[in-house]
């Protein structure tokens, strides 16, 4: 399966501000996100396995399709719908919610 990522929608902005890039710099910089959506998708972005392998997928260019596949994944079910104005979660106390109750 080829997923082609539009490269244009790398320069969105959204009416409240946020833009692409904010969003996918977040979801790449998170370890814990990326290794779901390598599990969910079949991406290797983490860089598992021996190291014949990752020579391999560098050969075959894997990791631009798993890039754009992580992008794509990113567009469709975290940009586009994280409702408008919502804060960041960069800009919560540590350890608590939207709310500044702390989680459980």
């Amino acid at each position: 399966m080829s997923i082609e990522f539009d490269r244009r929608k790398l320069f969105h902005i959204r009416r409240d501000g946020l833009t692409f890039i904010q969003c996918a710099t977040a979801a790449i910089e998170t370890p814990e996100f990326v290794q779901m959506v390598d599990r969910l998708m079949g991406t290797n972005l983490t860089g598992k396995g021996t190291p014949l392998d990752l020579m391999i997928d560098k050969a075959t260019n894997r990791m631009d399709h798993d890039l754009a596949t992580f992008l794509q994944f990113v567009w469709d079910f975290v940009y586009t719908r994280v409702p408008m104005g919502a804060e960041s979660p960069q800009s919560f106390p540590a350890g608590s919610g939207p709310s500044g109750k702390a989680q459980p």
